[in-house]
């Protein structure tokens, strides 16, 4: 039987999509992960565990996504009092000065960071058109959406433009439903360590991220998993 709550989550493979996995796993509420690679662990938790989910799906590749969710599409509609969503699947490259981008790393990251939670919130709200059902909707956004960064420009841009689009969301969803815009702050992840690894060249601010890691400066994704969980989402 599915549970009355029901979590959506993108990128849970590593970073604070995999913390919020770890955190939400033994919650009572159904789990539906989509992501395009899971760890081992979370497939052994997934096949013990009937009210966790696992969807392999490509952000992007965003028009297939309705297609890869489709199947659960009857656990998600029945008997579903919240539906929470969070969108929190990134990508930060690619880092460079315009003009020396590649076309096809600028065109991969907007699909990812912006085409792909618009087709996905487009996707659920359809299913719940008319019923009774309470929505959560947080979107895991970045200072980058507010503040423009030399060697960031697409990820400033499709974070920012990520940000209005939930905005909107909010707009023509308000009332009972709750929309989040939320910045986490600065996380120890995988993106992190690519965003240490950049060509100085290219990202004139790559002293001041090495910092944040050499001080000890960077937030630990499973304490911030726990306060979108407790503090957010209340569950």
């Amino acid at each position: 039987m599915p549970f009355d709550k029901v979590v959506v989550i993108t990128g849970t493979s590593q970073g604070l999509g995999r913390a919020l996995f770890d955190c939400l796993c033994s919650r009572p509420v159904q789990l539906v992960c989509v992501s395009r690679r899971f760890p081992d662990y979370q497939r052994n938790i997934a096949k013990k565990n009937s009210k966790i989910r696992l969807v392999k799906a490509d952000l992007n590749h965003p028009e297939s996504l309705p297609f890869r969710l489709a199947p659960i599409a009857p656990l998600l509609k029945k008997k579903t009092a919240e539906f929470i969503f969070i969108s929190n699947a990134g990508r930060v490259g690619p880092i460079g000065s315009v003009g020396k981008l590649s076309s096809a790393a600028i065109c991969e990251s907007i699909r990812i960071n912006l085409t792909a939670p618009m087709v996905l919130s487009n996707y659920f709200l359809s299913l719940f058109k008319n019923k009774p059902v309470r929505i959560t909707v947080i979107n895991v956004s970045s200072g980058a959406a507010k503040h423009p960064i030399a060697g960031w420009p697409v990820y400033c841009a499709s974070k920012a433009g990520c940000a209005m689009f939930f905005d909107v969301l909010k707009k023509q969803f308000g009332g009972g439903n709750k929309i989040f815009d939320y910045d986490p702050g600065v996380m120890d992840t995988f993106m992190q360590k690519s965003i240490r690894n950049a060509d100085k060249k290219q990202f004139p601010g790559l002293d001041y991220f090495i910092a944040l890691k050499k001080d000890g400066k960077l937030k630990k994704p499973s304490d911030v998993a726990v306060e979108i969980v407790e503090k957010m989402l209340r569950l």
